[in-house]
């Protein structure tokens, strides 16, 4: 998504866009209210017209290093385009814990059928929360951007973010907590609700059948590419999840036994940070596509807290289980 950055962030992102294709109906340049990067329409378009689809440059991942294994593996050219979209830091630690690719995503990526995707052009058209274009997408994942009524020559392209019935109120809240803007729209201005109705007006049907070509679809090599992404992830996943059971394993082992080193909360962390520790060196032995210390630092960060509050709920657990089985006889 696009909005207010820097002059000289603004100017870097221009420059990446200067080989948008020609057929687009749309051109991308500075909004007259300093906004940031906009989309603003070529020519009159009418009502019900096709005006971006986009195949989605990162998709078809859940976890944070394969995204970023899909982004070690883009062009240069690719790589910068991601970069120069609008970012912002997501995770509130002092320093920033995301790295480069994690800020953009957060405010970046649609939530397609299959899941969360990042679309480059798409990614640069604004909000409105009565915008002038629909957005959905086809059975293949495309983001698929429909004029919702006629619009004039140069007239700004806009879609909705939120695509959420509510208040005007909520959806500044909303907006703001998201993407770090107040909104100023017509709606927002003058409190009107986003109601169903204009609900239906701002979005397609999923499925949506295409009339044209989709912009940015792979090439062979990036498919293949991507392939070796897709299996390296699944090796990882695999051993990511054999970490976690050890690591569950050896709780309830240490419980069982009446351990009195994982009685607190600082000894299960300890436990966990060896875990980590093993995660370290396996990501590190495995470093096919290059990640510098900076990621696994950050990774690292990122993954400690969501394992602490995992091995935290699984410590309930299993003394819940425990109290059962006593209760049965079965346990001392």
């Amino acid at each position: 998504m696009s909005f207010t950055p820097s002059v000289r962030a603004a100017g870097h992102a221009i420059n990446v866009l200067a080989d948008t294709p020609p057929e687009l109906l749309s051109t991308f340049r500075e909004c007259p209210d300093k906004r940031g990067i906009g989309a603003f329409a070529r020519g009159a378009i009418k009502n019900g017209t096709e005006i971006l689809i986009e195949e989605a440059i990162i998709r078809d991942v859940q976890e944070w290093v394969s995204k970023e294994a899909l982004f070690k593996v883009l062009s240069k050219d690719k790589q910068d385009a991601i970069l120069a979209l609008q970012s912002q830091c997501t995770c509130k630690a002092s320093p920033c814990l995301e790295t480069p690719l994690m800020k953009v995503w957060s405010v970046n990526a649609y939530e397609a059928v299959t899941g969360p995707m990042l679309y480059c052009l798409a990614s640069r058209f604004n909000h409105d929360c009565f915008p002038n274009i629909a957005r959905g997408f086809s059975k293949e994942d495309y983001i698929i951007f429909r004029a919702a009524r006629d619009i004039e020559d140069g007239e700004e392209l806009t879609i909705n973010y939120i695509l959420s019935p509510i208040s005007s109120e909520a959806r500044r809240a909303l907006l703001l907590d998201k993407f770090g803007f107040v909104c100023e729209c017509w709606g927002c201005k003058s409190n009107r609700a986003y109601t169903v109705s204009d609900l239906v007006d701002s979005i397609l049907l999923p499925g949506v059948e295409t009339k044209s070509l989709a912009i940015g679809k792979y090439t062979r090599e990036e498919i293949a590419t991507r392939a070796e992404v897709k299996a390296w992830s699944e090796e990882v996943k695999t051993e990511m999840q054999t970490i976690q059971v050890r690591l569950y394993n050896h709780l309830k082992r240490l419980v069982d036994a009446g351990d009195h080193s994982v009685s607190d909360r600082n000894g299960r962390a300890a436990i966990v940070e060896q875990s980590i520790r093993f995660i370290d060196r396996y990501l590190k032995g495995n470093n096919k596509f290059g990640f510098d210390d900076a990621f696994f630092y950050n990774y690292r960060a990122r993954i400690t807290q969501s394992m602490i509050d995992l091995t935290e709920l699984n410590f309930i657990r299993i003394l819940v289980d425990l109290e059962e089985l006593r209760g049965k006889g079965i346990a001392t």
